[in-house]
């Protein structure tokens, strides 16, 4: 089943291609009032202005009865949009993996994924939560939460599967 704008996440730890050390990051909202299913999945599309490269993730993941478990993050990248693609994991490519240990809900928990870069254009991503130890948090969207942007890139957050 799909859920209609939700929004999660999330920083998204930026370095542009040209210069690694000048990371930026990019930070939505940690107050979930939402779970997802173990090994369920978030959506959502961004618009990159400069090339960059994504190097971590800060995640919102739980239950409580969870912390401290690792679990395992797997990110998905599909042209131009995530859109009518969430129910079809053949339309999207792996980009990167990585693992984190779960805390207590609304805090960050940092995902160190393998680097990928994204040049300027639109993509839909999906961030898909593995390994069977925490369910994806997040925060049902309501038009006003939904839009983050800076220099490099921007996010519309969108939607949520209880399975990729």
């Amino acid at each position: 089943m799909m859920k209609a704008l939700a929004p999660f996440l999330c920083v998204l730890a930026l370095g542009t291609l040209a210069d690694r050390a000048s990371a930026q990051s990019i930070t939505t909202l940690f107050a979930h009032n939402n779970y997802g299913n173990i090994d369920g999945a978030n959506y959502f599309d961004v618009t990159v202005t400069n090339a960059l490269t994504v190097t971590m993730l800060d995640v919102n993941c739980g239950p409580l009865s969870f912390v401290g478990s690792q679990f395992g993050v797997d990110v998905y990248t599909a042209p131009s949009t995530a859109a009518g693609k969430q129910t079809n994991m053949s339309l999207w490519t792996l980009v990167g993996s990585g693992t984190g240990i779960v805390a207590p809900s609304d805090t960050p928990v940092p995902v160190d994924v393998s680097d990928f870069p994204l040049a300027p254009g639109s993509y839909g991503i999906a961030i898909v939560f593995t390994g069977g130890t925490a369910n994806l948090g997040y925060t049902n969207g309501t038009g006003g939460n939904q839009n983050y942007s800076n220099a490099d890139l921007a996010l519309v957050l969108g939607s949520a599967t209880n399975i990729p």
